[in-house]
C-alpha cells in the first residue's frame, strides 16, 4: 500500500509522578534513585527514606543530637550515632563535660574525653592511726605536732619525762615534795614551789598546824611558816627577882603580888618608925 507511514513503536520517555523523563534519565525520588528504562517504565530503589528513633521520625541524611553525640538517619532506615562519652563518672557520681568539683581538698574537672582530671595535693595526714587535716595541730604526749601541706607530720622531740630524786615523772605530772608541789616541765626540768613547810621557833622546828607552849603562852605553826603566839605576861620581875603570875611575896613589911598584867602590886607601908631621931623597923 502506498501513502502509509510505518514507524517503530518503542517508548521515547517515561512518566513518573506527573513528570516526564527521557529514556535513560536518572533522577531521585526522596532517598531512592530512579531510572527511565527503554521499556518506558521507571525503576527505583526501594529504600524506606526515613528512620524511626526514640519514637521520632527522621529523613534519610538528617542529623540530630543524642546527648553530646551526633546521629544520622541512613538510607537503609537505620540510625548511626557517634559514641563519644558525654559525661564523666567519678566515684559513682556523674558530671557533665567542663564541670568542676571538689574531691576532698583537690579540684577536679570533667574533660571532653570523659576522663576526670584532679589536682594531686595531700588533703590530710595519718599519724598513729589517726587522721588530721592539713594545718591541724595536735599533741603527742608532751610534744606538739602539725599536719604539713606535704601530708607528713612534724612533731617536737622532747623526751616527755623528768628524773627527780631517782624517780621518773611524765611531762605535766605533778608530785609532792614536803608541802610543796613540783611539776615536770616540757624541757625535762622540775619546777617546785618554794613554800615553807615548817616553822622554826627558838631553835625548835614545828610542822604546820602544830600547837605548843612557850612558857604560859600557846603558839601555833601557821601555813606561811610563821609562829603565832598569845601575848600574855607569864611572870613579873621585881627587884631582880622573877615571880610567877599570882605569886605573893614580902618586900620588907609590905605584901606584894605578881599580877596577870605582869606588874607587881605591893602594899605601901613605910616599914619603919622614927623616934627621938632614931629609926626603928616595924615591930622592933
Amino acid at each position: 500500500k502506498y501513502g502509509q507511514v510505518d514507524c517503530t513503536n518503542r517508548p521515547c520517555h517515561c512518566t513518573y509522578k506527573g513528570q516526564t523523563y527521557g529514556i535513560g534519565n536518572r533522577f531521585s525520588d526522596d532517598c531512592n534513585q530512579c531510572e527511565c528504562l527503554a521499556t518506558g517504565y521507571v525503576r527505583c530503589s526501594t529504600y524506606l527514606c526515613q528512620c524511626k528513633y526514640n519514637n521520632k521520625i527522621y529523613k534519610v541524611g538528617e542529623t540530630f543530637k543524642q546527648g553530646c553525640n551526633t546521629c544520622t538517619c541512613k538510607a537503609d532506615g537505620t540510625v548511626d550515632c557517634t559514641t563519644n562519652p558525654c559525661t564523666c563518672t567519678y566515684k559513682y557520681n556523674v558530671y557533665d563535660f567542663g564541670a568542676e568539683f571538689k574531691d576532698d581538698c583537690n579540684t577536679c574537672k570533667c574533660k571532653n574525653n570523659g576522663q576526670v582530671d584532679c589536682t594531686n595535693r595531700p588533703c590530710h595526714c595519718t599519724y598513729k592511726g589517726q587522721t588530721y587535716g592539713i594545718g591541724n595541730r595536735f599533741s603527742d604526749d608532751c610534744n606538739q605536732c602539725e599536719c604539713l601541706a606535704t601530708g607528713y607530720v612534724r612533731c617536737s622531740t622532747y623526751l616527755c619525762q623528768c628524773k627527780y630524786n631517782n624517780q621518773i615523772y611524765k611531762v605535766g605530772e605533778t608530785f609532792k615534795k614536803g608541802c610543796n608541789t613540783c611539776t615536770c616541765k616540757a624541757d625535762r626540768t622540775v619546777d617546785c614551789t618554794t613554800n615553807p613547810c615548817t616553822c622554826t621557833y627558838k631553835y625548835n622546828v614545828y610542822d604546820f598546824g602544830a600547837e605548843f607552849k612557850d612558857d604560859c603562852n600557846t603558839c601555833k605553826c601557821k601555813n606561811n611558816g610563821q609562829v603565832d603566839c598569845t601575848n600574855r605576861p607569864c611572870h613579873c620581875t621585881y627587884k631582880g627577882q622573877t615571880y610567877g603570875i599570882g605569886n605573893r611575896f614580902s618586900d620588907d613589911c609590905n605584901q606584894c603580888e605578881c599580877l596577870a598584867t605582869g606588874y607587881v602590886r605591893c602594899s605601901t607601908y613605910l616599914c619603919q618608925c622614927k623616934y627621938n631621931n632614931q629609926i626603928y623597923k616595924v615591930e622592933k
